[in-house]
């Protein structure tokens, strides 16, 4: 592909190539570079890409484009290199993303669980859909491995190549802030953005709340409609900076555009009645806690918006609903927790009001009143594991918890059962266990802190103590 077809829609500032350089490939790393490649010299969290100009010359690379031209380069010269890398990438595959139906979810929470929700709805409605989200990016039912929620754009297109080469429709994917900020996902048109809530998380980056929630409120300037929360204290400001109509939801509200009436929560799912202003729609998943109910208003928000007709009033998770657990029960079993997501179970102990499910998958939803950290119920596990002589390496616990605290707690506790008594090791560093929590590291510093004056654990490096009673 010749350079100047590459750079079509690009803002260039000064050139010093030739435009008809034919380009091999596109590479923003300067170690992939190979003779006749078109190097984009982006600005990066830990480096900066234009140190690496001289490098990618060396390996052979026929131009440059930069925001800073060394004399003497064959350089583009632009005013966002990351921006340029979009553009020029969607002008390497043809612009994949202007032929299918674009679908974004972002918020601290409940991202990964919306776009499934959407995907299983699309495809009950004869769609093929692409998914691109934390675990795990899906063409129809093709896993395709990912390291970040949101790709580098490069990536990103690439992706959405795949997708529309496979016959895919739509594409419903987690948009994270960075992926905003950075802009990865610049120059795609999302038809609906949606956003489900906004909790502490990811400061290192971001600095204050309020930076990051305006982040976050950048989906809805590239979006046709938007699907908002109401229910979140930060819904005011999102409506008030977006820059398209949006469609509210509610499970307090009936202010809101999309309403769940007569909710119940069970200890095996939820279910309400989804109420718009002319319609009606029973919803029953098998996810329990109140969380379910809005990432399945944040699911059914986008679908309706996206001009999606649901031609059954009943709308039911894909999964297989356990219909009775008795108080100290335990078995295996196989089934899916979110439609496209299988979970290996090995063990399910219960208590009265409690369910608390062991898997091999990262995220793990804990029925209410079921805390691992609960002391009775973690001496439970600690005696069942060793009666039973069960394996549970691998295994992962994680609440459905928004706090800092609920998912340490879990996870502690999933150490604890692992080891078999209530002192144990990690296997992480602070900085190791914050990226897995998904927390920011201070506050997973301060969160110890204050456990330990509570006299909750002991630690020591990566030496833990339960000492709950």
């Amino acid at each position: 592909m010749k350079l100047q077809d590459l750079l079509k829609g690009v803002a260039v500032l000064e050139s010093t190539a030739a435009p008809d350089t034919e380009i091999n490939e596109v590479r923003y790393d300067s170690r992939a570079v190979r003779p006749g490649d078109l190097f984009v010299a982006i600005r990066g969290y830990a480096t900066d890409g234009h140190q690496y100009i001289g490098k990618a010359l060396e390996q052979g690379a026929a131009a440059i484009v930069c925001e800073e031209a060394p004399a003497g380069v064959p350089a583009v010269v632009v005013e966002n290199a990351r921006r340029a890398l979009a553009e020029i990438a969607a002008n390497r595959f043809g612009h994949p993303a202007d032929s299918m139906v674009m679908l974004g979810v972002t918020g601290t929470n409940g991202k990964t669980t919306t776009t499934y929700l959407v995907k299983h709805m699309l495809e009950d409605a004869g769609h093929k859909v692409g998914l691109i989200g934390t675990n795990q990016n899906l063409i129809g039912d093709e896993v395709v491995e990912t390291e970040r929620t949101t790709p580098e754009s490069y990536e990103l297109h690439a992706l959405f190549a795949r997708m529309r080469d496979a016959g895919c429709t739509h594409v419903i994917m987690e948009v994270s802030s960075h992926s905003l900020v950075l802009d990865r996902v610049h120059g795609i048109h999302f038809a609906v953005g949606a956003f489900t809530n906004l909790t502490q998380d990811h400061l290192d980056f971001h600095k204050t709340m309020e930076e990051y929630r305006r982040a976050k409120a950048l989906l809805f300037t590239i979006s046709d409609k938007g699907v908002i929360n109401l229910d979140d204290p930060a819904a005011g400001a999102m409506l008030a900076d977006a820059k398209c109509p949006c469609l509210t939801f509610s499970c307090e509200k009936d202010a809101a555009d999309l309403t769940a009436k007569n909710l119940k929560l069970h200890a095996d799912g939820v279910e309400f009645v989804a109420a718009t202003k002319g319609d009606l729609a029973r919803v029953k998943l098998p996810i329990p806690g109140h969380f379910s109910a809005e990432n399945a208003l944040t699911a059914l928000g986008i679908v309706l918006s996206g001009g999606v007709l649901i031609e059954n009033n009943d709308f039911w998770g894909n999964t297989t609903v356990l219909d009775r657990v008795e108080p100290g029960q335990i078995f295996a079993e196989t089934y899916a927790c979110t439609p496209g997501e299988p979970l290996m179970v090995d063990v399910v102990a219960a208590g009265p009001s409690e369910i608390l499910f062991l898997n091999v998958n990262r995220v793990l939803q804990v029925c209410p009143n079921a805390c691992a950290y609960h002391s009775g119920l973690l001496r439970n596990l600690l005696a069942l594991s060793a009666q039973k002589n069960l394996s549970l390496s691998r295994k992962i616990f994680h609440t459905a918890s928004k706090s800092i605290r609920g998912r340490l707690l879990s996870y502690l506790s999933y150490q604890a059962v692992r080891a078999g008594s209530r002192r144990f090791t990690i296997p992480f560093s602070r900085q190791q266990l914050a990226d897995y929590l998904n927390v920011d590291r201070s506050a997973l510093s301060n969160e110890l802190s204050k456990m330990r004056r509570e006299g909750l654990l002991t630690v020591d490096k990566n030496r833990f103590e339960l000492l709950m009673e």
